[in-house]
């Protein structure tokens, strides 16, 4: 069907202290995970798959990234509003080293 196409997958995972952390889903879990970042290295780990279907090539990546949190009080962890993706972005990139 896709004879002369390019395929791109990815997807990434975040490790805290050697284990895998999943979305948090609530404000309870986000909070509760910025806890236990705070302060510690944070480590994503990001794969990427290409496929050429008219060669049948194939190329897979795995690139790391460390992000380091400042340490956080509670009292900046409760008073977080994270209804908006933007709000999100910003607040992470004050969060981090």
């Amino acid at each position: 069907q896709f004879a002369d196409s390019l395929i791109i997958g990815s997807d990434q995972v975040g490790v805290l202290d050697g284990n895998i952390v999943c979305k948090p889903h609530t404000i309870d879990n986000a909070r509760k995970q910025l806890r236990q970042s705070s302060g510690k290295a944070f480590y994503f780990y990001t794969g990427m798959t290409v496929i050429n279907t008219k060669t049948q090539q194939q190329t897979t990546i795995c690139e790391p990234f460390k992000v380091t949190f400042r340490h956080l009080t509670d009292s900046e962890i409760i008073v977080m509003n994270w209804a908006s993706p933007c709000l999100i972005n910003l607040k992470v990139m004050i969060l981090i080293h």
